[in-house]
């Protein structure tokens, strides 16, 4: 996939650090190598929107417990980008990191893994960041497919509006996903400020 890279991420406490980079290595690594999407170097990804830490480290910032991915883009195409990404074998590879991910770090009952979906397209172009929290007895069957909606949509929404700030987050939750993007002007504001969505003036995400 060329004009394609990624970082992997990570945030929580130091004991989950191996599972996840076994989760990582196991899943989509290899994948990733193999589709033609290296790690981006540090030229691509010092963005100074993310000034979190974006290596795979014990401590990221984060409380509690996160993954994700960054995707550079060099050149944004519009939808067609993410059905790059979204493809089959990407989705299973992103199904089974978060699965094993969910399974093998000890976690109390009630507390979730957030996922993170981070694209970065030309310096112009707003940064998107798609949440999602995976629960205990989350199924992973339509995961990905809801990821993509909503990246889709946020993209949508941008050629409508254009970029209002740094950073467009939008949310998952319920299966719905914020028609209007949460704007930030760096990725740690949506911890520090820890904002909760308001469930108004959502889009269904669809099953499949």
């Amino acid at each position: 996939m060329e004009g394609l890279s990624y970082r992997f991420f990570f945030g929580g406490h130091s004991h989950q650090l191996i599972r996840f980079l076994d989760a990582f290595d196991e899943n989509l690594s290899t994948h990733l190598k193999d589709s033609g999407i290296e790690e981006a170097d540090n030229a691509i990804a010092n963005r100074p929107e993310l000034t979190f830490e974006r290596k795979v480290t014990a401590d990221a910032g984060i409380s509690t417990a996160v993954i994700g991915l960054v995707f550079f883009v060099a050149g944004w195409a519009g939808n067609h980008i993410l059905d790059e990404l979204f493809e089959d074998k990407f989705k299973e590879g992103l199904k089974g990191l978060i699965s094993k991910a969910r399974k093998n770090i000890p976690l109390s009952r009630t507390e979730p893994i957030e996922y993170r979906s981070i694209i970065c397209g030309p310096k112009d172009h707003p940064t998107v960041v798609i949440r999602l929290k995976i629960e205990k007895e989350h199924t992973l069957s339509g995961l990905t497919d809801s990821i993509k909606f909503a990246h889709a949509h946020a993209e949508n929404w941008i050629a409508t509006n254009g970029k209002k700030a740094e950073i467009h987050c939008h949310t998952i939750v319920n299966d719905q996903c914020n028609l209007e993007p949460e704007l930030y002007s760096n990725i740690k504001e949506i911890d520090i400020k820890k904002r909760k969505t308001e469930v108004r003036h959502w889009n269904f995400v669809p099953r499949v």
